[in-house]
């Protein structure tokens, strides 16, 4: 697990150094907004995975290709965290529309795949 999260740091890092990044701080309120919520969508869809994994009938199945059918939590993370770290680097370099239509997008995708889970028995009352 270290080494995975020394990689993502190493992700975050390399953004740092761009002359077109730009600190959270400098945000619009508008690109503010639509990072959290996504980042809070991926959070929610995460615990909800993690107990689903967890459960003792040993029934889940992932439906993302990406993770594979059996997914490991950390692979999860890792995925997620990359994401993260690469849509934070892109407030600085895409376009605001770009920008704002990719994070609205995704963030509706998680959030349907949060209600998807919560209509299956897994509450999105998990995160919290």
């Amino acid at each position: 697990m270290i080494k995975r999260l020394l990689v993502g740091l190493l992700f975050l890092a390399s953004p740092a150094f761009s002359d077109d990044f730009r600190h959270f701080s400098d945000w619009s309120k508008k690109e503010k907004i639509a990072f959290i919520s996504y980042n809070t969508a991926v959070y929610i869809d995460l615990i909800q995975t993690k107990k689903a994994i967890q459960h003792p009938c040993k029934c889940y199945r992932e439906a993302n290709s990406i993770y594979g059918n059996d997914p490991s939590i950390d692979k999860i993370v890792f995925a997620n965290l990359a994401t993260s770290a690469l849509l934070y680097y892109s407030v600085g370099v895409l376009e605001k529309d770009k920008l704002n239509t990719a994070l609205f997008t995704l963030t509706a995708i998680r959030v349907g795949v949060v209600y998807h889970n919560n209509s299956i028995g897994i509450s999105w009352t998990a995160g919290f």
